[in-house]
């Protein structure tokens, strides 16, 4: 599919309701409203053509066995877009990050300096 790329804190940001999964870009912040869990993860409303999806591993930085752990139904919860996977939007609770600093920290211009 197309690439987009804390466990708790407050929620924020306003729902982008009826936005088309095409406007989104990479680790945009979004909340999430948990609808179903499985073993694999958790299904979440977005406000968006397209429901989203958590995958257990990115929930938090500690291991969890179920999405339960840490979710629960009709809790928000702030993501950031990871894919669009399919019919849904992968997200991740774990805030993208360049050398430990959130990329919500940088802007258009800055240099940082790396290896690929």
């Amino acid at each position: 599919g197309q690439k987009f790329r804390n466990c708790e804190r407050p929620v924020s940001v306003a729902r982008l309701a009826g936005t088309k999964v095409s406007k989104l870009q990479l680790a945009q912040e979004l909340v999430g409203t948990v609808t179903s869990m499985s073993k694999f993860g958790a299904k979440l409303e977005l406000g968006l053509d397209v429901p989203g999806f958590l995958h257990v591993r990115n929930i938090c930085n500690e291991r969890i066995i179920s999405p339960e752990d840490k979710l629960h139904i009709g809790q928000e919860v702030v993501v950031y877009v990871w894919k669009e996977k399919g019919r849904e939007v992968e997200v991740t609770m774990l805030p993208f990050t360049v050398k430990g600093k959130p990329l919500s920290e940088f802007r258009p211009g800055d240099e940082i300096e790396g290896k690929i």
